[in-house]
C-alpha cells in the first residue's frame, strides 16, 4: 500500500488559499477538479434541508487521483468529504470541504467472489448495481430503504454473510485502498 507523505499544517484551511489549492489539485490530478460557483451550488446539499456550500469539488479518474486529494487538502487543511450519489437524509453527504465525488469514473465491480461472498467494488457503485450482479448468485447485499437504487457503495470490501436487513456497517469486512499501479 502506498504512504501517504503530507506537510506540516495546523489543520485548519484558510480561505484565501482557495486558488492555491484548486491549482494545486488541476496540476496533479487526471479527473475533474471543479471550483466553480455553480458546481458549489450542486454539491452543497443532497436529499435533505441541510445546506453547506464546498470549498470545491473533486471527481477524480484513477485512485491515485484520491490519494493525491488527500495530500493536498492535508497539506492545505482543508477538509474531504467523499460523496455517493448525495441521497442521504441527514445532511451528510454536504461539507464545507473538498467533496470527492466517486460515482462518474470509479465505479466498476473488479471481482465477484460467490463460494467466499465477497464482492470487491470501486466506491462509486450503486448497490442496484451490485445487487444486479450477484442475482444469479441468488445473494442481494442488503435491505432495501427508500433511496436504495441510487446508494453508493463507499467501502470497497464488503458482503460477509447475507442479510436480509440491518446496518451497512454490519456488512463491512474491510476497507482497502488499492495499490499504486
Amino acid at each position: 500500500m502506498r504512504e501517504l507523505k503530507f506537510d506540516k499544517s495546523d489543520g485548519l484551511f484558510d480561505p484565501r488559499k482557495t486558488d492555491d489549492l484548486a491549482a494545486a489539485l488541476k496540476k496533479r490530478i487526471r479527473g475533474e477538479v471543479r471550483f466553480d460557483n455553480g458546481s458549489r451550488a450542486i454539491y452543497s446539499t443532497d436529499a435533505s434541508n441541510y445546506r453547506q456550500v464546498p470549498i470545491g469539488v473533486v471527481i477524480p479518474k484513477v485512485v491515485d487521483d484520491v490519494l493525491e486529494t488527500l495530500e493536498i487538502a492535508r497539506r492545505f487543511g482543508a477538509p474531504i468529504l467523499a460523496r455517493g450519489g448525495g441521497t442521504s437524509l441527514a445532511g451528510q453527504c454536504c461539507n464545507a470541504g473538498i467533496v470527492i465525488d466517486m460515482s462518474k469514473y470509479l465505479n466498476r465491480i473488479i471481482e465477484i467472489d460467490p463460494l467466499r461472498r465477497i464482492a470487491r467494488v470501486q466506491p462509486g457503485v450503486v448497490l442496484d448495481q451490485l445487487n444486479k450482479v450477484l442475482k444469479p448468485y441468488n445473494v442481494n447485499t442488503w435491505h432495501r430503504s427508500s433511496k436504495w437504487p441510487l446508494t453508493e457503495l463507499l467501502p470497497v470490501r464488503l458482503i460477509r454473510k447475507v442479510v436480509t436487513c440491518g446496518k451497512s456497517a454490519l456488512m463491512i469486512q474491510s476497507l482497502l485502498l488499492p495499490r499504486r499501479q
